[in-house]
């Protein structure tokens, strides 16, 4: 059982409150931590006591809505069966906790009546609510409490007011947001409130002082122009294939056997390089790396050293033979970078572990007191989520930003990587990002790189930190629509949503991904096969870059981690050819058609009661449309003037229209 009640005393922060967690664990626990976005999971930040038949623990929050788990003896994850549940962007279920300012109790939210609450009111003019969309134009975000406000607009001194949309909204809040043209020097607005109601620097007010931003001072960003058209494939390097016997840690398990979290299979660089023949049939161009640098672990996200590939993969001079024969085949390799936290066994933490303060490099890492000790639930240290084999980097620190910013121009100048994707990318301080962008783009112009960031990643895609981030929102939408959970036109909002929220030339560089070392894969969330291909078509055509996590273009299956990190099988007992080819087709047709490699959308179609979506992607004379089809009988689709011909899936055109059969897709070019 568990009772979360808030403090009727508020802190000094208005916005934070006490929350009190109890919790009745199973019979025989001896320890128990509550764990959340509001303390980025991590076991060892807030350990409950146990009093009074219940364990116990008081906690300051900032008001939110967020997720949490209760974590009992270090390993159990269990939600509160007393709170409303809510499933993850990978399939977890967690408990709901909504911490709602004090001011609310005193006003109801009334749109219209004159009064708006204070504490909910909020606008950064900075990266967190503005971003540069283009040359000429700004978008502006505003947050007010949910229900409160029915119009908000953005009033620039001396340029045309312009409205802004409710683009979403929680339990607590509503988010609006526009697109407002901006001067090219100094960038003075205010914002208005149910057409009556000001906002300014000063707060709310009847002339309150304007935000002031130059914004186009900002950069632009800047995405490497051989991502256009690309198809990158990712690999999790201990299970794809094991190429050399010889570099078999002691204990290794037979190939194909069930993958726990700390079994080693044998996959290895050789492996992946015995196995490109398969991407170049595919039609990969870009090749992304789960970590293979030194580590105890076998996902290598406890990276041990930063400049020296583990044995069990391998070596230095197998992963440049790789790099070199990937390239020679038409492909770009990308590897993974762990710099939110090392592991253990990195040297410099093994000094602080030796020497305490002492230690030169006593600064690296979070320490909260000396000795640091190293075991299950100690609290001498931050860590990635409570994991203590994790410790937290302190990437604040600039002596740690130039020795990262070194390991990722190192191997992009010394052994020709194309980029980085970085591991828990918002948790790292962003000038480090920037320090390491500088660093990287000076050993390779056109190197790429890539954060992983679940959510909302307007902060990091403004030109100075990342090229692209992984992209989680646009997943769990077509995911949402083939699986039948989303409307047509509740896809359409949410991709429209994505794009408006980033820079317009970021649109590129975002990964659209189906599954991740991170997911269930997609064959246990979409079963049916034609669902499946519709969300491949998806992938393949949507602006941004396709990846395929290793395995799915054959329909491999798996549940959560570890089991999503299941051993390729080579035999080809059990591929589905049929969905091969799917694959094949769509990375023909990408080459083909240079719409899908750099046109815009032009526009966007939504039948939710034929359950059809559609877009339409234009490049100077090239047109491609777009049609998916998850209906119960046949639909139809107007295309306009033209000869048009179709290029991929199943359809025919008649009339004037493209004719899609149920539960089906069709790509449709204009020809001349």
């Amino acid at each position: 059982m568990f009772t979360g009640t808030l403090a009727v005393a508020m802190s000094q922060d208005a916005l934070s409150r006490q929350v009190e967690f109890r919790f009745v664990a199973p019979k025989g626990a001896t320890s128990v931590a509550v764990v959340g976005q509001f303390n980025e999971w991590d076991r060892a930040r807030h350990p409950m006591r146990f009093e009074d038949g219940a364990w116990r623990v008081t906690v300051e929050i900032a008001s939110g809505v967020y997720q949490y788990l209760f974590v009992v003896d270090g390993k159990q994850w269990v939600k509160d069966p007393h709170a409303r549940s809510v499933a993850d962007a990978n399939g977890n279920t967690n408990s709901t906790l909504i911490v709602e300012p004090a001011d609310y109790e005193a006003t109801p939210a009334i749109p219209g009546d004159g009064t708006v609450t204070l504490s909910a009111v909020r606008h950064h003019p900075d990266h967190q609510d503005t971003v540069r969309k283009n040359r000429t134009e700004v978008l502006l975000r505003v947050r007010t409490r949910r229900g409160d406000v029915g119009t908000v607009e953005a009033v620039p001194v001396g340029i045309k007011a312009a409205p802004l949309r409710l683009a979403r909204s929680d339990e607590l809040y509503d988010y609006w947001q526009g697109v407002v043209a901006s001067p090219s020097g100094e960038f003075a607005y205010r914002f208005r409130l149910d057409g009556a109601t000001w906002l300014g620097a000063d707060g709310l007010g009847p002339t309150p002082s304007p935000f002031v931003q130059r914004p186009r001072e900002l950069p632009l960003p800047n995405v490497p122009r051989w991502l256009e058209g690309a198809v990158f494939y990712q690999v999790f390097p201990d299970r794809f294939e094991n190429g050399d016997p010889a570099n078999d840690p002691p204990g290794v398990e037979p190939w194909g056997s069930k993958p726990t979290p700390t079994n080693w299979l044998g996959g290895d660089l050789a492996g992946v390089t015995k196995r490109l023949p398969h991407l170049q049939e595919l039609g990969v161009t870009g090749l992304y790396l789960n970590p293979v640098f030194k580590t105890q672990s076998n996902h290598g996200y406890t990276t041990d050293d930063y400049r020296s590939v583990d044995p069990r993969f391998g070596n230095e001079a197998e992963l440049k033979r790789l790099v070199t024969m990937a390239k020679d085949s038409g492909i770009k390799v990308l590897l993974d970078g762990v710099f939110n936290h090392s592991g253990t066994g990195y040297a410099p933490f093994r000094s602080v572990a030796k020497e305490g303060a002492a230690s030169p490099f006593a600064k690296f890492f979070h320490v909260l007191r000396f000795p640091v000790e190293e075991r299950e639930g100690q609290q001498t240290y931050r860590t990635f989520a409570g994991v203590w084999q994790m410790p937290k980097l302190a990437t604040h620190e600039p002596e740690v930003q130039r020795e990262i910013a070194d390991v990722g121009a190192y191997w992009v100048r010394e052994y020709g990587l194309a980029g980085w994707r970085l591991d828990v990318a918002d948790e790292v301080a962003p000038e480090c990002w920037r320090v390491f962008r500088k660093a990287v783009k000076q050993a390779d112009p056109e190197a790429y790189i890539l954060g992983e960031v679940w959510g909302d990643a307007r902060e990091w895609l403004q030109g100075d930190m990342f090229d692209g981030v992984m992209n989680y929102r646009w997943r769990e939408a077509v995911i949402g629509y083939v699986a039948g959970t989303l409307r047509p036109s509740e896809l359409e909002s949410r991709l429209s949503t994505i794009a408006e929220d980033y820079p317009d030339g970021v649109a590129m560089g975002l990964f659209n991904i189906l599954g991740s070392h991170d997911t269930e894969r997609l064959r246990r969330i979409v079963p049916a096969r034609d669902r499946r291909m519709i969300a491949a078509t998806l992938q393949f055509t949507w602006p941004g870059v396709p990846c395929i996590y290793y395995g799915d273009e054959v329909g491999m299956d798996g549940g959560r981690d570890p089991d999503d990190r299941r051993c390729m099988d080579w035999s080809q007992a059990g591929w589905d050819f049929r969905l091969l080819q799917h694959y094949k087709d769509l990375s023909a047709l990408r080459a083909r058609q240079p719409a899908l490699r750099v046109g815009h959308v032009g526009k966007i179609v939504s039948l939710d009661a034929q359950r059809v979506f559609a877009f339409r992607r234009d490049a100077g004379s090239n047109r491609v449309w777009v049609v998916t089809n998850l209906g119960a009988s046949e639909a139809a689709l107007p295309l306009g003037p033209g000869r048009w011909g179709v290029v991929a899936g199943k359809g025919r055109i008649a009339e004037g229209s493209v004719h899609v059969p149920r539960r089906g897709s069709a790509v449709i070019a204009r020809a001349g």
